[in-house]
């Protein structure tokens, strides 16, 4: 039997930062280049392998279907390391470059799958890490970092009858609610180790342990490998105080601290707060170029 990819898609890999991203394209948008198309991937991955310091899978297939309007529609991983994401007829190049989805997608491979009442982790993990790995290679600025943060975080937080992050499966608490536990456990741990550790030293971890989508894990193994490697309890602690009960954190005092000023759409930087160094460090390259990424 003749398969799809046999009868017209386009095959294509690259190497980069020690793994092979290996690309399906069964249809290029006609308002952009197969070029355009493949350099947007290359771009992604290359986010992803300068956060980790590697490609965190050896290999992984993007399968690249072309239906609907302007824009990046619908994506999705797959346990057996496939991404499969959609490109709008009428994408342009800007649309390629503001793109956020197929960098989320493929932090889902870099993550253990975990029980559904942990969906907000999971999905709150690629969600605050995407834009973090996108501001270090200035994708995006350290103002739209922050400003999407201050915009976004709200939605996530408990709405009258809400319980914890584990027993309230709603779009706001699963992605945003996400968000807000891993950007609280990045700024604690950092202040708990004098900005030595970050979340990336425990999602690190947990990839090297075997952590990867491939494989399932309890959430007390990820909670457990993670504060191990930093050093602290504030995974773990976080938890507690987030998923068993509906906590709604001070966000306003979390920007304060971290010097990040709002108002009328716009950000600007306090550096004279006391958690600035903090918020510089989130979105600063902490480590070296893989093999195969561009700056």
């Amino acid at each position: 039997m003749v398969s799809r990819a046999d009868a017209g898609a386009t095959r294509k890999h690259f190497q980069i930062g020690g793994g092979t991203v290996n690309v399906i394209l069964w249809e290029s948008p006609s308002s952009v280049s197969e070029a355009a198309v493949l350099g947007w991937v290359k771009t992604c991955a290359s986010a992803l392998a300068r956060y980790y310091g590697r490609l965190p899978v050896k290999e992984f297939e993007l399968s690249i279907f072309c239906e609907g309007d302007r824009g990046i529609h619908h994506g999705v991983a797959y346990p057996d390391r496939r991404i499969r994401i959609t490109v709008g007829n009428d994408t342009t190049e800007e649309s390629l470059a503001d793109d956020w989805m197929l960098t989320h997608e493929m932090f889902h491979l870099a993550f253990p799958g975990l029980d559904d009442d942990y969906l907000w982790m999971t999905e709150g993990f690629a969600d605050y890490m995407e834009p973090v790995a996108r501001a270090r290679i200035h994708l995006i600025s350290e103002e739209k970092f922050w400003k999407d943060l201050v915009e976004g975080c709200p939605q996530g937080l408990p709405e009258p009858g809400d319980q914890g992050l584990d027993m309230t499966p709603t779009w706001g608490r699963i992605y945003w609610g996400g968000v807000i536990y891993w950007l609280l456990a990045d700024v604690e741990i950092r202040q708990h180790t004098h900005n030595k550790r970050s979340i990336r030293d425990a999602v690190l971890a947990i990839l090297n342990d075997g952590g990867d989508i491939t494989e399932s894990w309890t959430l007390d193994k990820v909670l457990d490998v993670g504060d191990r490697a930093t050093g602290t309890g504030v995974l773990r602690e976080l938890h507690q105080q987030m998923g068993h009960t509906p906590f709604a954190p001070d966000l306003d005092s979390l920007w304060k601290s971290l010097g990040v000023v709002y108002g009328n759409g716009q950000v600007v930087f306090d550096d004279s707060a006391p958690l600035a160094e903090i918020r510089r460090a989130i979105t600063r390259i902490g480590n070296p170029p893989p093999q195969g990424a561009r700056p």
